[in-house]
């Protein structure tokens, strides 16, 4: 991963030097000093061109000329009202308000703002980075999509758009009230955005999605804090999710890699899915430091999931997802060829199930967590149908059904986990065991420990339905203080059942 940042950085000076601004290497405290004398003799003004901000003017044409005629722009502070060319002309072609060349400095001083006119009509994006190079803009700068004026809008809109553009710096910004998209970074399979790197991103009420990562390759985001509890234009801005990766039609040929140092959600969740086959997730890796993710309340009737992915190949350091109680919610369902690898997982709430893996069209998930806390789900711990599970520490504490329900649905599926604790959880039991038809059973724990305070136990701790079950489950050491019975079976299999002790 070192190596990977160390190729986005020299892509990054690279593009610094042609502009003639030097990017600061991502270990840096302090931004260069952008206010200093040399820098505002060589940069342009906008406001010394008559784009004037606060009179609610629209001065796009002009902003864009400046920005085509000059290498190093100064925005200062104030309210610029901006528009998309299909709306001042009718031209669909010009779906941009503002779009930044090849070879551009922008430095946006504390307190500038663009806003879209009112109206803005289907597809406009507000700022577009569109098929250029060597892109910078530093300093704090806030895009308002105002979303509320708008009645034809559609889903393709976008406050900040990044499209098939190369070595691209954006220091700072605030996106927010896009009646589509607040961020969309992407591309082409062929022509994707690369090297593209975002020190402070802020994403909040996005009629569709706050932060969508499409066709882009070596995408480094230090920090993202995105909300969308009050999205979701289509019905009624009542929620929607905040992260959305969903490259169309994926063939899987080629490698691409995103990372995120620290990312927080909050919203009703957040979908990773690049298609459906394991070469697929092979090749798309999106790589996370944290992942804190809040599922706002709805009045959902039926679940719905809070993590949804299908094929991407995932690896995240820290993983916490929160969910409020009574909320119908799964915090984690993997399908078809998903590939999670968790250093520590944490899950507070959910309803049905706290993780959901089901093997599809031949496509079997994969979890893979060295430290999994489970607290007060309304349902099984983990459901896992025809997928792998290998856990090295499991902590499971008032899970109200099973711990784990392990259903074996195709040949080669496996579960292993190295150490299980589970404290007040099942009912019934703490875990079950099936497979479908004769398909084989490969499940181990090596040390499951249960302590259970309530009044009304869990009846037993491990059931025993088929004989591929019985056949292919080992467990290691138990240890079981409040004295429950340890094993039970479907008629005829405790013969057929030799457990490792």
């Amino acid at each position: 991963m070192k190596m990977k940042l160390m190729g986005l950085f020299v892509f990054l000076l690279i593009a610094g030097i042609v502009t003639g601004v030097l990017i600061k290497n991502e270990s840096a405290e302090t931004e260069p000093n952008y206010k200093d004398k040399k820098y505002k003799e060589i940069g342009v003004n906008v406001t010394d061109m008559g784009v004037l901000p606060n009179d609610g003017v629209d001065r796009t044409e002009l902003f864009q000329s400046i920005l085509d005629n000059n290498r190093h722009i100064i925005v200062p502070k104030g309210v610029y009202t901006i528009s998309s060319g299909k709306y001042r002309n009718g031209d669909g072609k010009v779906w941009w308000g503002l779009k930044v060349p090849s070879n551009t400095h922008i430095h946006f001083e504390d307190g500038a703002i663009l806003r879209f006119k009112d109206n803005m009509p289907s597809w406009s994006r507000a700022l577009a980075i569109y098929k250029v190079r060597n892109v910078e803009i530093t300093g704090h700068f806030e895009i308002d999509g105002n979303s509320n004026s708008v009645t034809k809008g559609n889903e393709h809109m976008a406050n900040l758009h990044i499209e098939s553009s190369k070595n691209v710096y954006i220091q700072s910004v605030y996106s927010h009230d896009s009646y589509g998209d607040n961020i969309f970074v992407g591309g082409t399979e062929a022509d994707p955005s690369e090297n593209v790197r975002m020190d402070y991103v802020k994403g909040v009420r996005a009629g569709r999605k706050n932060y969508v990562i499409h066709y882009v390759n070596n995408l480094y985001v230090k920090r993202a804090i995105l909300d969308n509890s009050k999205g979701n234009a289509e019905k009624g801005w009542t929620g929607a999710n905040s992260m959305d990766l969903e490259p169309d039609n994926y063939s899987g040929a080629t490698q691409f890699y995103q990372r995120f140092d620290y990312v927080s959600t909050y919203g009703k969740g957040n979908d990773f899915t690049v298609g459906t086959s394991s070469q697929n997730a092979k090749n798309w890796i999106l790589d996370i430091g944290t992942l804190d993710v809040h599922r706002m309340a709805s009045n959902n009737t039926s679940p719905d999931n809070v993590i949804y992915s299908n094929a991407i190949t995932a690896k995240i350091d820290k993983l916490n997802i929160f969910v409020p109680k009574g909320e119908n919610a799964v915090p984690i369902k993997l399908l078809y060829s998903a590939k999670w690898d968790i250093e520590k997982l944490t899950i507070k709430g959910g309803q049905k199930y706290g993780i959901s893996l089901q093997y599809a069209a031949k496509e079997k998930p994969t979890l893979v967590v060295k430290d999994l806390k489970m607290n007060d789900v309304n349902g099984y711990g983990v459901r896992n149908e025809g997928g792998d599970v290998f856990i090295s520490k499991f902590t499971a504490r008032n899970v109200s059904d099973r711990v784990l329900q392990n259903y074996s649905t195709s040949s080669e599926s496996e579960v292993s986990i190295d150490r299980l604790l589970a404290y007040d959880s099942g009912v019934s039991e703490l875990v079950k065991v099936s497979s479908y038809l004769t398909n084989p059973v490969k499940m181990n724990i090596e040390s499951l420990k249960v302590i259970d305070n309530r009044p009304a136990k869990a009846a037993r701790l491990i059931y025993i339905e088929t004989g591929a079950a019985a056949a292919g489950v080992t467990i290691g050491e138990i240890d079981n203080p409040s004295k429950i019975k340890e094993f039970a079976y479907a008629n005829g299999l405790a013969n057929k059942h030799k457990p490792a002790k």
